[in-house]
């Protein structure tokens, strides 16, 4: 099993993730991982500040055209978090107005926040709710609490004993 921070698959917003990474050659990465018998688990996440609706289901057409080499699909939300490199520079992203959330209960605080470009962390919601249940039908990740030990059981049992 591998785990693939694949995040978009919009090339504008893995650069502005500073992920170093292109989409053309996730496809190929996927493609050939899955030929060679390993299991991907994918991590995707949406609404990365001034993600676009058209960047938004870029992602999930990517999803789509790869689903026979996504194995385990953990999809999430952008977050923004106190103390990060984006919490610090806000403008970098196009965030207008930060507050403290009313609610929640992580480990790391969580904020609000306001964008000038792309689309408003209420649009993201909406958008990713509408989506989910598409979403589920991608790799197994809907039956998984805890995707990295549960993933790897799972695959275990397709190992044939010696």
């Amino acid at each position: 099993v591998l785990l693939w921070g694949v995040e978009s698959a919009s090339q504008r917003v893995l650069n502005l993730m500073r992920k170093g990474t292109k989409v053309h050659d996730m496809e190929k990465v996927l493609r050939e991982s899955g030929r060679a018998g390993i299991m991907n688990l994918v991590f995707i996440m949406f609404g990365f500040p001034t993600e676009t609706e058209e960047e938004f289901w870029l992602t999930v057409d990517f999803l789509d055209q790869n689903d026979a080499n996504i194995h385990a699909l953990s999809k999430g939300k952008f977050m923004l978090t106190q103390g990060s490199l984006i919490h610090r520079n806000p403008g970098q992203f196009s965030i207008t107005a930060i507050r403290e959330k009313p609610y929640g209960n992580t480990i790391e605080k969580v904020l609000d926040y306001d964008v000038a470009k792309g689309l408003a962390p209420s649009v993201v919601t909406e958008l990713y709710k509408n989506s989910l249940k598409h979403l589920h039908e991608i790799g197994l990740s809907s039956c998984f609490g805890c995707y990295r030990e549960h993933l790897l059981v799972h695959a275990a049992r397709k190992i044939p004993a010696p």
